[in-house]
């Protein structure tokens, strides 16, 4: 008995010495061949040139690393818009098990990405890996998403929106219904039976550290986003296309003269979702391109503060937030929201306040909510500038001018 507890322990000993040998073998003999027609594979599929140093195979681990990853813009390779120092995957041995190709873990330090959106309000990373005969189809569906808006918070905006909004009911018989699928064989054929939600493809996390990002908007350059780490979990492929995520949370440093940084948040499940949204001293006058197109206002110089913490369950809304505005100047937006002089004398009003500080509420459906707590504090606090040369009717009028504002900034929530 003891001799077979010994020849145990010397085979597994064994074993575990020509695993060594063999991951240490295709690590560091086999995988530095492997760069070159990995690359050749990849600039075959996407339209964009992309370059790739080192990449290292440990098939025992399950793991791939690739170092020094560089793509350029397919339409001037000399322009990078992406930069990863490394990037790592693992796969899933369970899924495996399960003859799945899932990855348990997709980690990326020190990455540059950056970002340019043209004339036309097209991003330069939306034609990386999008074929010539599939743009007229995507131009379509950002019209769609875009709904008028050209800056990036109505792009951006619209897409986590269409995320976080539940399925309606013809979309959830969808997703129960059985598809068919018939594949022809030399000798007969395949049946497969398969469901929309099903899912092809899952990462279980995805990281992103030391992150930078630089925007671009129509040859304007914005001072970049630093410090960028990212986490995101079970993000899947489903059968039908679709992608999701369970939990997404974004946090980064927009350097200025107070160093601004945001938090967020975002987690959603089935029929529910949450988002918690932080932003700490954003110098509003250098992220201009970002909102112009979104809020009635500009700011020539301020900081802003807020914190919003919104949940969706079905078709109700709940978002509680708190906003700051300190060391601000102001002026109504050249969209012409507030163009008269009624909606000036109120901005003027307003900008004669050293701190501007306001808590309101959404409620509602989604699509059509309630915004609570915004017209009244605002008139209270500008009513004492109103009354030296504006009548009580006018008054009236400003307070209905206020509603408006807020029936736009409803469509930003």
């Amino acid at each position: 008995m003891a001799r077979l507890r010994f020849l145990n322990i010397k085979n597994i000993i064994i074993l575990v010495v020509i695993l060594i040998l063999v991951d240490v073998a295709v690590a560091f003999g086999i995988s530095p061949y492997l760069a070159e027609p990995v690359e050749t594979i990849i600039n075959k599929n996407v339209d964009s040139k992309v370059l790739i140093r080192d990449i290292q195979v440990h098939p025992v681990i399950f793991s791939l690393t690739a170092k020094d990853i560089e793509v350029f813009d397919p339409d001037d390779t000399s322009k990078r818009i992406f930069y990863g120092k490394e990037m790592s995957a693992s796969l899933s041995p369970v899924a495996l098990l399960s003859k799945r190709l899932f990855l348990s873990r997709l980690v990326f330090k020190g990455v540059e990405v950056e970002v340019v959106k043209d004339a036309q309000g097209q991003l330069n990373l939306e034609r990386v890996s999008q074929p010539d005969e599939d743009r007229g189809r995507f131009e379509e569906l950002k019209a769609y998403l875009m709904k008028g808006r050209k800056d990036w918070f109505g792009s951006i905006y619209e897409r986590i929106k269409s995320l976080s909004r539940g399925k309606d009911e013809k979309e959830r018989e969808r997703d129960k219904a059985i598809q068919l699928e018939v594949q022809e064989l030399p000798r007969g054929k395949m049946v497969r039976f398969t469901s929309p939600a099903k899912t092809v493809f899952k990462i279980s996390k995805v990281r992103l550290q030391d992150g930078k990002v630089i925007l671009n908007d129509r040859g304007t350059e914005l001072p970049p986003f630093e410090d960028i780490q990212v986490k995101i979990s079970d993000v899947t492929l489903q059968h039908s296309g679709a992608v999701t995520f369970d939990h997404l949370v974004i946090r980064g440093v927009i350097p200025s003269e107070r160093t601004g940084r945001f938090d967020i948040d975002f987690k959603q499940a089935k029929e529910r979702s949450r988002a918690h949204v932080d932003l700490k001293d954003i110098d509003m006058s250098i992220v201009r391109p970002i909102y112009e197109d979104s809020l009635p206002v500009s700011f020539s110089e301020g900081y802003l503060t807020l914190e919003s913490k919104s949940r969706i369950e079905k078709d109700f809304l709940d978002s509680k937030n708190h906003l700051v505005l300190d060391a601000y100047q102001m002026t109504p937006s050249r969209t012409g929201i507030l163009g008269n002089a009624l909606t000036k004398a109120i901005v003027q009003a307003l900008n004669k306040r050293e701190k501007f500080e306001l808590s309101f509420r959404i409620t509602g459906d989604p699509e059509k909510p309630s915004f609570e707590g915004f017209q009244e504090p605002l008139m209270e606090m500008i009513k004492e500038d109103l009354a030296e040369g504006v009548s009580t009717s006018l008054t009236d009028k400003a307070k209905e001018q206020a509603g408006k504002l807020g029936e736009k900034l409803k469509d930003l929530f």
